[in-house]
């Protein structure tokens, strides 16, 4: 983790975050937030519990803006939040239409 993934506002197709552990017997949540605005949860699932892969499929309703983006993992009474130091990035460009 540690990248910046950048979109057109409206998208619509899957994007994959990754953690450095396995995500077997876990829950995640995708949690993102704009600015100072309050955080939001994203619809994911964990699609490759043993690579640490985690998908969201973006339904085209994100604006425009930079958000911070972290991966909070349950795993038993355990809760883990990816990455540990910083945060993923998502960016969201307009679209020229």
């Amino acid at each position: 983790m540690g990248s910046v993934l950048t979109i057109k506002q409206g998208d619509r197709y899957p994007t994959y975050w990754t953690v450095p552990m396995s995500l077997t017997n876990c829950t995640v949540r995708l949690i993102a937030r704009r600015g100072s605005a309050p955080a939001v949860t994203l619809p994911s699932t964990i699609s490759d519990p043993g690579g640490g892969i985690v998908q969201h499929i973006l339904d085209g309703t994100l604006t425009v803006g930079l958000y911070a983006v972290e991966l909070e993992i349950t795993r038993g009474t355990d809760i883990i939040t990816a990455p540990t130091d910083s945060y993923e990035n998502l960016r969201v460009i307009a679209d020229l239409d």
